[in-house]
């Protein structure tokens, strides 16, 4: 009896121990605006402390009258708000949810696991809320806002979830501090504008890092995106603001602002990631971007309505030149980078070489009546522009597509060299009209050219391509051209009607013509010939 009660004797001073350590720690320090504004100018970020958590099943509040309800110490006020803190919960559904309220309440120093069928914490209509120094691990959402405001989520541990933190018509919230590693993505705001996003930690992400989607006037700031899929992506994001973040080695790209406009970008820092505008209207290649933008320690050449100028140096780690025209680029050597034209026109790109794009090395937007000639690339591509000509370029790679044309037409594609791409090119969607001569197209893993989807109308002559294939692509014309080499086919059909195959020299292909469902009618005078293939010199399959 005496050994029992020394042990209870025991237990009570090491929890007396632990309330004493726990009182002299400041948990409620962003809680205190002066307190927080001295930890976001902070370069230290402070440090979760987790204390011996209690054993708790889910917790579900539905109304501010719940916290009290459910024995959750504080009145609701601001300055004594709810405290559900130092739990563990360990569920396959959602950990913490609460709806419906707006009393003051912060959930704080819980561990919230156990499987990926629901969230870490999901707050459905709530403001007021803090969420602070919390590991959320394992689960589908880690954090999960939807019509929620004045939140703040604040210095959380956020690892290996399904999902990322997500803010869905969720406004004028703040998520600062957090570490945020090895999800599928960061954090994502779908329409949800006004929200600030500050010195957060987004390493090793499986997608982006932050992804803004009809999100207006936001604020990105001092954050740290590594080694994801992407580092920012704004789509219909308008008036934003991204500054002072370092962004390196996320695979696809850096940051890319699509269908946005008067986007703020300042002194961010991107190492070995790119940087792209896209937008299908002038006004969304409209945008404040300064040179204190670095890329591999040199400033992002942003060009707005510039006209008449020559450019023959290069201080720039990129170009893009939006609504611009009769610009002239000529000798410049970019280092692993590119030359876009948005909304451009009458510009003439000669004599420059980008051979290590992470992206297209070559790109042009709803530009037209351009010229681009005797560059050396590693890739071109052409998005709804029309009158352009592309001549006597060398386009070499290994990726997907050396040149690719997509709702493009009328354009002229004429004695260039393209080779080691799986296509060598592409007419994509609607890409008519234009004509392909004299080309040479090699060492192509899939064919020398696709033409895919309505692309129809189009003229091949004079070129020597590894081997062709059209995919419901209507009324083209291909005279005098070698197709040879080829690992799948010479000349390839599938669904496409009108063709005219004139004085063309098919050999040495794994297959030399392959005709598939039925094209209605050929407008050839002459048959081609075909030999010496691998396999077989025709098949035809004209029925389905």
């Amino acid at each position: 009896m005496k050994s029992r009660t020394a042990t209870i004797r025991n237990i009570v001073v090491v929890v007396a121990a632990i309330t004493l350590i726990s009182s002299s720690i400041p948990f409620d320090s962003y809680s205190n605006p002066t307190a927080r504004n001295d930890m976001m100018n902070s370069s230290e970020k402070p440090i979760n402390v987790y204390l011996a958590n209690v054993l708790h099943g889910p917790i579900i509040i539905t109304s501010n009258n719940d916290f009290s309800a459910q024995g959750f110490l504080g009145s609701g006020s601001e300055s004594s708000p709810y405290l559900i803190e130092n739990y563990s919960i360990n569920t396959t559904g959602t950990c913490i949810s609460i709806s419906n309220t707006d009393a003051h309440f912060i959930v704080r120093k819980c561990l919230l696991t156990g499987g990926d069928d629901g969230d870490g914490i999901l707050m459905d209509n709530v403001m007021n809320g803090e969420i602070s120094n919390n590991s959320i691990s394992q689960k589908d959402r880690p954090l999960h806002l939807l019509l929620s405001s004045n939140n703040m989520i604040v210095n959380n541990t956020i690892s290996e979830n399904r999902l990322q933190v997500t803010l869905h018509s969720s406004t004028n919230n703040e998520v600062l501090e957090n570490n945020i590693s090895d999800n599928s993505g960061g954090l994502y705001l779908l329409s949800s504008p006004n929200n600030l996003v500050a010195n957060n930690s987004i390493l090793a992400g499986f997608g982006t890092g932050i992804i803004l989607e009809n999100s207006p006037e936001s604020t990105l700031t001092k954050n740290i995106i590594s080694n994801n899929q992407g580092g920012i992506y704004l789509h219909s994001s308008s008036r934003s603001i991204i500054t002072n973040n370092t962004l390196s080695e996320n695979i696809g790209y850096g940051i890319i602002l699509d269908d946005s406009s008067e986007v703020r970008l300042s002194s961010n820092i991107l190492l070995n990631n790119g940087f792209g505008i896209l937008g299908n209207s002038v006004e969304e290649w409209k945008h404040d971007i300064s040179t204190d933008n670095l890329v591999n320690g040199k400033p992002i050449g942003y060009f707005w309505d510039l006209h008449g100028e020559r450019i023959d140096e290069n201080p720039y780690y990129l170009m893009i030149f939006a609504n611009c025209t009769n610009i002239t680029v000529e000798n410049i050597v970019f280092d692993r980078s590119s030359i876009t034209l948005g909304f451009s026109s009458n510009c003439t790109l000669n004599n420059n070489t980008s051979l290590e794009s992470q992206g297209f090395g070559i790109s042009f937007y709803y530009s037209v009546d351009n010229k681009v000639t005797n560059n050396r690339c590693n890739s071109l591509s052409l998005r709804y522009s029309s009158n352009n000509d592309l001549f006597y370029n060398t386009i070499s790679g290994t990726s997907y597509v050396g040149v690719n044309l997509r709702v493009s037409s009328y354009n002229r594609i004429e004695g260039n060299t393209i080779s080691g791409f799986e296509d060598g090119l592409w007419l994509y969607e609607e890409s008519t009209h234009n004509h392909v001569v004299n080309n040479t197209i090699s060492e192509s893993l899939m064919y020398g050219a696709n033409l895919l989807y309505w692309s129809n109308n189009n003229t091949f002559s004079d070129n020597h391509i590894d081997g062709v294939h059209l995919h419901e692509a209507h009324s083209n014309d291909f005279v005098n051209n070698t197709f040879s080499g080829g690992d799948i086919a010479g000349v390839d059909m599938f669904g496409s009607s009108n063709i005219k195959i004139l004085n063309n020299n098919i050999s040495g292909n794994s297959i030399g013509m392959s005709l598939k469902w039925c094209l209605s009618k050929f407008r050839n005078t002459r048959q081609p010939t075909v030999s010496q293939c691998l396999w077989e010199q025709w098949r035809c399959r004209c029925t389905r």
